[in-house]
C-alpha cells in the first residue's frame, strides 16, 4: 500500500458538511455503539486509521492486501449484500458541486468501493455518528430489546 496521510482533508473549506471530531474518535464511537447495540454482529476496525505508530502502521499494511483499506467491516450478510464496509472521514469527501473530492487518497478508496460493490459489499462513506448508526440500522434492522433485569 502507498504511504498516504493517515487524515486527509478536503482542500475546499467551503465543504458543506462538517463535524468536530476526528475520524478516530467517530470510528471508536461507533464501534462502541455497534459492540453495545448488536453484540451477536461480527465486525472489525482498520487499526492503521486509528492514530498507531508508524512502524505498527508499516506492520499492519504488509499483512494486508494492496488496496486501499476502508475503515469499518460488519461481516454479517443483509438483504442482498455480504457485508456492510463504512469509510469515515472528518467531514464529507464531497465538495460543494456535489462531485467527489480529487484527492488521491479519496480516489484510492473509491476504487475499493468500487471494486467490493460490483461483489456485492455494501460501501458507504460516513463522516457524521448519526448517520453511520443510520446506515448500520437500516442493513442491519433495529436491535433488538433485552429486557432482562440488570441485576437478577
Amino acid at each position: 500500500m502507498k504511504d498516504f496521510p493517515l487524515h486527509i482533508r478536503i482542500k475546499d473549506a467551503s465543504a458543506p458538511v462538517k463535524n468536530n471530531q476526528t475520524e478516530a474518535k467517530l470510528q471508536r464511537a461507533f464501534c462502541s455503539w455497534m459492540g453495545m447495540q448488536y453484540p451477536d454482529v461480527y465486525f472489525s476496525s482498520d487499526a492503521s486509521s486509528l492514530g498507531a505508530g508508524w512502524s505498527t502502521i508499516k506492520n499492519i499494511q504488509a499483512t494486508k492486501s494492496n488496496h486501499a483499506h476502508l475503515d469499518v467491516t460488519l461481516l454479517q450478510p443483509a438483504k442482498q449484500y455480504h457485508a456492510l464496509i463504512l469509510e469515515f472521514k472528518k467531514e464529507s469527501p464531497y465538495l460543494q458541486d456535489g462531485t467527489l473530492s480529487k484527492e488521491i487518497h479519496i480516489r484510492e478508496q473509491l476504487k475499493t468501493m468500487e471494486l467490493l460493490r460490483k461483489l456485492n459489499y455494501k460501501c458507504e462513506w460516513v463522516w457524521d455518528l448519526d448517520q453511520a448508526i443510520q446506515i448500520a440500522t437500516e442493513y442491519l434492522g433495529q436491535p433488538e430489546e433485552d429486557n432482562s433485569p440488570l441485576f437478577p
